[in-house]
């Protein structure tokens, strides 16, 4: 309710240039706290309903069959859904390999984390991996550069 006044006071402050700017940022302040209190109840009203969802009884059991066949449908690096996917262990694909150089994770096909990934996230990874191996690649021939013509870097 706090958040419903004070946006109506903000607007109303807004509406009338007679106010003054102390008032104006005062008020949007306010606005901008009440917003982030806003989000942070909807936060922790979206953990307590996923700890209801995985109670003890159920990680004690085998995961919830449903819940495995919706994790194959996401994108496991950006959560999207209902978007053309890929296979992360596909043999013609090096996404499972490039994922755990530069991101610095475990992938395994026995894991129970969803193995595909959206289109968009697939060419993010390849141009950050291909970016990777330039960026490795300059400081290699940089190296046998400096190495070869016995430069001496002054700092």
């Amino acid at each position: 309710m706090d958040f419903v006044n004070n946006s109506t006071k903000f607007a109303h402050i807004i509406a009338n240039p007679s106010e003054n700017a102390s008032q104006i940022i005062s008020h949007r302040t306010k606005l901008i706290e009440d917003v982030n209190v806003q989000i942070g109840k909807n936060l922790a009203d979206d953990i307590k309903v996923i700890k209801n969802n995985f109670s003890s009884k159920e990680t004690d059991e085998e995961f919830p069959e449903e819940m495995v066949g919706k994790l194959h449908k996401i994108c496991r690096c950006c959560l999207a859904e209902d978007v053309k996917l890929r296979d992360i262990y596909d043999e013609n694909e090096r996404i499972a390999e490039m994922l755990m150089n530069f991101a610095q994770i475990q992938i395994s096909p026995e894991d129970i984390l969803p193995p595909v990934i959206c289109i968009n996230c697939c060419v993010q990874i390849e141009r950050v991996y291909e970016f990777k191996n330039q960026i490795e690649m300059a400081e290699s021939t940089l190296r046998q550069l400096v190495n070869a013509n016995s430069y001496q870097v002054v700092q």
